[in-house]
């Protein structure tokens, strides 16, 4: 090797490092918002995919509580009245019902939406109406990314009173959010637009 190639070879070499220091100008593609209209039809689409198990669930948790309402709920013949221990067991086992299933949905619906999400981008909702979720730099959402947008709305329905309407407005900010975000999407720092 001679001198002018090794003179040669520190030049580039010299050359190289320049260029890997400079930054780099990345063409990004503007993204489209996904309107409330697209949002609330994949919410409703994953909600019916959703309520198939939750159904099924159901009515394996209510049939033993009504087959125990009628056999349980003994008219008095002279008077014509219902025992009233009986129909307070009945209510306390639909209350009972009805928060076991709060959970056992909130939770099932939270472990969907961060699988999908985390993985795919997207819920079979949004594939069915052409939107995507994306951090706000543009990647694909994490894992906590995932479950943080997934709590807010599990989390609003265990709330009594208040998790209503904790609920609504997550469902409703992006109707007059700058950037469509719901307060989900806030929290995590995620949009959902267009999948082109």
């Amino acid at each position: 090797m001679s001198i002018e190639d090794f003179k040669m070879y520190e030049d580039w070499s010299a050359y190289r490092e320049t260029l890997a220091a400079e930054p780099v100008a990345v063409k990004t593609q503007p993204v489209e918002l996904a309107g409330w209209g697209s949002r609330f039809g994949a919410y409703l689409i994953d909600s019916i995919l959703l309520s198939v198990p939750m159904g099924i669930y159901l009515w394996e948790q209510i049939m033993p509580i009504m087959e125990s309402a009628r056999g349980g709920a003994a008219v008095d013949p002279v008077t014509g009245q219902v025992d009233q221990a009986a129909m307070q067991g009945y209510f306390s086992d639909l209350i009972a019902m009805n928060l076991k299933l709060t959970l056992v949905f909130s939770a099932l619906a939270a472990v969907y939406y961060v699988v999908c999400h985390a993985t795919l981008s997207q819920s079979l909702g949004k594939m069915a109406v052409g939107i995507k979720l994306v951090r706000t730099d543009g990647g694909r959402p994490t894992w906590l990314d995932a479950v943080k947008r997934a709590v807010i709305n599990p989390a609003a329905q265990v709330i009594p009173l208040a998790g209503g309407l904790l609920f609504l407005l997550n469902g409703l900010w992006p109707l007059w959010d700058d950037k469509n975000q719901s307060l989900a999407d806030k929290v995590a720092g995620t949009l959902v637009v267009r999948d082109s």
